[in-house]
């Protein structure tokens, strides 16, 4: 599968390429649009009409260049060899901290696989699926936020608004999750009991004050905090692994709870050390 994931990678690049330039625009209800169509409508459409993960491939890649090239054409964006290093070396540090979040939620999986089986495997991606799901309805604010953040580092009255906005937001979505996984699950032939749906609940809710201020946290500062703040808690996710596995335990969700939970704890913090160095405004 390496050529087609090749394949596969390049439209998504081409994708995250446009939808930064139409955040620059702050065109975010255009994008989010277009990202929700392709990403929900499109996704789900592909997997109950297509034969196989190739064709699925092949067309998710072929709608990413599509968008690439009417978003390309639409603002009329001219692409030059120019580069700017001081950009590249900013950009190029969040890289870093982009690849090893999706790792946070991919390597428990990978373990459970290996070591437990493809059955349990697959109920513990049906689990985050469904947090994904909940946690997607952030994402626009992040997005907007990342904008916004030079007006709002400054500022203790707006980061207090804003983290008390996200306190609300974020529990808010958890709720609905609680409410509304075991219903989903059911559906899709899962059954999730009152314990299980509890943790998840709380990991939608500490996920969703991350995704929340990590825009903030990311813009104020030169320096890779969110680098630095993933890095540990995916160590701390692969410790939790290992301890499962010499201790024959198979509580795979502990591990997710941990490390999103240290994720949460220290995106919180440095958000509080933004806070107090902010003027009285």
């Amino acid at each position: 599968y390496f050529n087609l994931l090749l394949v596969y990678s390049s439209g998504l690049a081409l994708f995250s390429y446009v939808y930064a330039v139409m955040r620059g625009f702050e065109e975010f209800k255009f994008i989010e649009l277009i990202r929700i169509t392709i990403l929900g409508i499109a996704g789900l459409y592909f997997i109950f009409t297509l034969e196989n993960i190739t064709e699925y491939l092949y067309a998710y890649t072929i709608l990413n260049i599509i968008v690439f090239i009417v978003i390309v054409r639409h603002k009329k964006i001219k692409i030059t060899k120019k580069i700017d290093k001081d950009v590249v070396f900013f950009g190029l540090k969040r890289v870093a901290g982009d690849v090893s979040y999706p790792l946070l939620l991919s390597i428990p999986v990978i373990y459970t696989v290996n070591m437990i089986g493809s059955s349990y495997a697959a109920e513990i991606s049906f689990y985050l699926m469904l947090i994904n799901i909940f946690v997607l309805v952030i994402n626009p604010i992040s997005t907007i936020m990342l904008t916004k953040a030079v007006t709002i580092v400054g500022s203790k009255i707006k980061l207090y608004e804003y983290i008390k906005f996200a306190l609300i937001l974020s529990t808010a979505v958890s709720i609905l999750f609680q409410i509304g996984s075991p219903f989903i699950a059911n559906i899709f032939g899962y059954t999730l009991h009152a314990f299980d749906s509890i943790i998840l609940a709380i990991i939608v809710f500490l996920l969703s004050i991350f995704v929340c201020i990590r825009s903030i946290i990311d813009a104020e500062s030169v320096t890779p905090y969110l680098l630095r703040i993933t890095i540990v808690s995916l160590s701390a996710e692969i410790a939790c692994l290992i301890f499962l596995h010499y201790t024959h335990n198979e509580n795979i969700m502990s591990s997710y709870l941990v490390s999103i939970t240290l994720l949460c704890l220290l995106a919180v913090q440095r958000y509080i050390e933004i806070y107090k160095n902010a003027d009285n405004v």
